[in-house]
């Protein structure tokens, strides 16, 4: 909606929310209802690897449908995330083989689903396919995997110059010892709150990951959780995404629902002792 408000009605600014900076405003792209573009891509992939776990509870082509929509949702929002769709996609293709249902949904995809979004794609200004696939089209041209975005983003990593910044940070947010914007999720807590704080903050990461799966018992429930949480991570190299945004809360949620199963089943192991006691003492 927010595309075709702009590309077709000429409102720039259509259902943007008001934290999104309308200077950064593309007619090729939109970040939805979030703030940004990239974290708005890195919600449409969590929700495309959460769909295929539910595949056996949905119609097929709803499934399709859904999966067409979120898979059209990375290539107008995020290249990141579209790059790292190769997580959920491989998922799907693994379940495929194993399931009848899913293999149905497979061909139905291939058919429906591709042809839905390259129609879409042919709507929208050409900037829409050439900035998406900016870097399989570079490897076509160049062979090499690179981008302009993911070029600033490697001479962005710098160490911190001073010895107060490596323990302490500099107090400042988003901008290193050398006055530059810096936008991945791990120089952002180094130069502010220093070393020992990013370390912190990527063992917190991981008690986080560790609590929300160590007691699943369903296999591919536990693969999923463990999918986004890998998504999670690897896109922090390019953007701020542990602890930050809605992408937290979907942690924490998943942090929060991994403490509940350990205190029920506490709660259920002492109430089956409790029965058994009274049973052997009446």
């Amino acid at each position: 909606m927010q595309l075709v408000g702009h590309n077709y009605f000429s409102i720039s600014g259509f259902m943007l929310p008001s934290s999104f900076n309308e200077e950064v405003d593309a007619p090729f792209r939109k970040p939805g209802l979030m703030s940004g573009y990239p974290h708005a891509g890195i919600l449409s992939l969590i929700a495309l690897q959460c769909l295929i776990y539910f595949n056996r509870r949905i119609n097929r082509l709803m499934f399709v449908i859904l999966f067409s929509f979120l898979t059209l949702s990375l290539i107008v929002t995020s290249r990141t995330a579209l790059l790292l769709a190769i997580v959920p996609f491989v998922t799907f293709f693994m379940r495929g083989f194993k399931s009848k249902k899913a293999l149905s949904g497979i061909i139905l995809f291939i058919g429906i689903g591709i042809s839905l979004i390259t129609y879409i794609i042919n709507m929208l200004p050409e900037d829409t396919f050439t900035h998406s696939f900016e870097i399989f089209l570079n490897y076509s041209e160049s062979k090499s995997f690179n981008t302009l975005s993911t070029d600033a983003s490697i001479e962005s990593y710098m160490l911190p110059l001073k010895t107060s910044t490596w323990l302490l940070g500099n107090g400042k947010y988003m901008t290193n010892d050398y006055n530059l914007n810096v936008d991945d999720g791990f120089q952002i807590p180094l130069y502010g709150g220093g070393v020992i704080y990013l370390i912190i903050t990527i063992c917190l990461y991981f008690y986080y990951f560790f609590k929300s799966t160590y007691r699943l018992k369903p296999t591919f429930k536990k693969y999923t959780i463990g999918c986004i949480f890998l998504i999670v991570f690897i896109a922090n190299f390019k953007l701020d995404t542990i602890f930050t945004r809605v992408i937290s809360d979907i942690l924490t949620l998943f942090f929060a629902i991994g403490l509940q199963s350990k205190y029920n089943h506490e709660d259920f192991a002492q109430y089956s002792f409790k029965g058994k006691m009274n049973e052997v003492f009446n």
